[in-house]
């Protein structure tokens, strides 16, 4: 078996932001286009990614708090019941709250069987962390994992999950730091389509979906940097896929 390499040699990393900060000086219009449709390093990073966790669909974000508002904009959450594990972490909390849901708890030890929604009102949407996944789906509309787990880096290759959307965060002290970042994914195309018109570049939207008439009203903009992105295309190569469970 491979001896598992968790990151490149600090010259290989240095060497590959070099490199991009030369071509940056040099051909500043050209990256910055690249940077705004979210090519280059940023595609790499959410192909490499998106087949990693075993979804069909990745946005790179320039972190996770970014993706949950997006999300909740998304979902169109105002007045709808969210339901969160207990003591989960409150900024997740606070990017639904912020949009309007209804925010319920759930203890994690046990099975959460959500309440059918009311005649006339809006379904109910789920969020669950890292190893709170004991949830009724038949109860659920949308189930969102908000967590670290990732394949290959904090648990083992093969682990999948069984949410519609899973949100990542690369932050510092995160499974995969990246020094900023975070990550959407997901199982639904027309999901990701509407995700990608609230958060990214305008030209991104035009460039990926040939958008036609006026820009969506909401584009929050909340791409990756393409360093961040570099970084993470290097460490999720060097992350072997050969790694035994932990």
């Amino acid at each position: 078996m491979s001896t598992y390499s968790p990151a490149p040699s600090p010259s290989g990393i240095e060497q590959v932001i070099a490199n991009y900060v030369a071509t940056m000086v040099a051909f500043p219009d050209a990256l910055r286009g690249q940077q705004l449709r979210g090519g280059g390093a940023v595609a790499e990073f959410e192909t490499l990614l998106a087949e990693r966790c075993g979804f069909p669909y990745c946005v790179a974000t320039n972190n996770a708090t970014s993706a949950l508002i997006a999300l909740a904009v998304v979902l169109a959450v105002r007045g709808r019941s969210v339901f969160f594990p207990r003591n989960h972490w409150e900024g997740s909390v606070a990017a639904f709250r912020l949009m309007g849901a209804r925010i319920k708890r759930y203890d994690p030890e046990k099975v959460l069987r959500c309440p059918p929604p009311r005649s006339g009102k809006p379904a109910v949407a789920v969020i669950v962390g890292s190893y709170h996944l004991r949830i009724n789906h038949s109860s659920v509309t949308i189930l969102i994992e908000d967590s670290c787990r990732l394949p290959g880096v904090s648990v083992p290759v093969g682990t999948g999950s069984f949410a519609d959307v899973k949100v990542l965060s690369f932050g510092p002290g995160k499974s995969l730091s990246l020094g900023e970042g975070g990550a959407a994914l997901f199982r639904s195309k027309m999901l990701y389509r509407k995700f990608v018109a609230v958060s990214q570049h305008p030209e991104r939207v035009s460039a990926e979906f040939s958008w036609r008439g006026s820009m969506p009203r909401m584009s929050l903009n909340a791409r990756i940097h393409p360093v961040a992105a570099l970084l993470g295309c290097m460490l999720l190569n060097k992350t072997g896929l050969d790694q035994s469970p932990k």
